[in-house]
């Protein structure tokens, strides 16, 4: 074999293998939505972000700081738990009022496997059905398909370095031991790139943000034109018709940050931002009227 393409053989292995260690990271972000799942919208579903942070002891074992905010500006966290990932790629949590942990995953796994998930599902196991491989964003990820035994007609998928589609602490199927209900896995983003999103409500990363300033969101983004996604220059926001309302856009981070801010007076349907500064990334734009009704749509901005 070529000496050349056997040492990039070698270094690709390398470089799968340390991507495929970095399961707990300060530098990811999950967005998780609760309520209906099936058929979800902004205006009946809520959702929480989860960040980890922080090493810290309890009871001789050293963990990270699961992290949980409500607030859509993510300007306040809760500690909701701790989590550590081991070198055989089993991740264990302990939330803050249990006395002791639970595996929550086993990246580890082979197809075939029958995983005992202590953290919700106690009483049964789940089956590895089979484990594929794809890429993203050019990240090759796993991608674990599990069967709950007990129920068999209900599934699960992980995926490698952000976690069960059910929520980021929901490994072990929160959905499958609760009556009623559900959660499930929204937005996931690493280093403020978007690297997932939920297909069940497109483009959003928070649902209900009317939680955090009692503003009623009784418009929908589809109502307005944003052009063009991704941008890279100018992005362009279209209104449907001429209102004697005024217009304000924002242009928030996905931490929260706001970054932008345009005032588009009454009568006028066009407005343009200049993004050509900001950082490449996923952002939030919000469109707020007078009458406080508002809408929201992630922009991804390329330069």
């Amino acid at each position: 074999m070529n000496h050349k393409i056997s040492s990039f053989i070698i270094l690709s292995l390398i470089v799968w293998e340390i991507s495929a260690q970095s399961f707990l990271s300060t530098n990811k972000l999950w967005s998780t939505m609760s309520g209906p799942v099936s058929g979800c919208s902004s205006y009946f579903c809520s959702s929480y972000y989860t960040k980890f942070d922080g090493d810290t002891l309890v009871d001789g074992i050293r963990y990270m700081k699961a992290l949980r905010s409500d607030d859509q500006q993510m300007k306040k966290w809760i500690i909701e738990g701790f989590i550590r990932e081991e070198t055989n790629k089993k991740v264990f949590y302990r939330d803050i009022t249990a006395k002791e942990e639970c595996l929550l995953y086993d990246f580890g796994c082979k197809a075939g496997d029958t995983l005992f998930l202590n953290c919700v599902c106690r009483e049964s196991g789940f089956l590895v059905d089979s484990i594929k491989t794809f890429v993203n964003d050019g990240v090759a990820r796993k991608y674990f398909y599990l069967t709950y035994l007990k129920i068999k007609t209900t599934k699960e998928v992980w995926i490698e370095g952000i976690g069960s589609t059910l929520g980021i602490l929901n490994g072990g199927s929160f959905s499958h031991c609760m009556t009623g209900g559900g959660e499930a896995l929204l937005c996931f983003t690493e280093d403020g790139i978007k690297k997932y999103q939920s297909p069940l409500v497109s483009n959003y990363c928070f649902l209900n943000p009317d939680i955090i300033d009692g503003i009623s969101p009784e418009k929908t983004i589809s109502e307005f034109k944003v052009y063009p996604n991704p941008v890279s220059g100018k992005l362009f926001v279209q209104f449907p018709a001429i209102t004697a309302e005024n217009y304000t856009l924002e242009l928030y981070s996905v931490k929260g940050e706001l970054v932008k801010t345009e005032c588009v007076e009454a009568f006028a349907n066009l407005c343009q931002i200049d993004v050509s500064s900001l950082r490449n990334g996923t952002y939030i734009l919000r469109v707020i009227l007078d009458s406080e009704k508002y809408a929201e749509e992630a922009i991804v901005i390329k330069q």
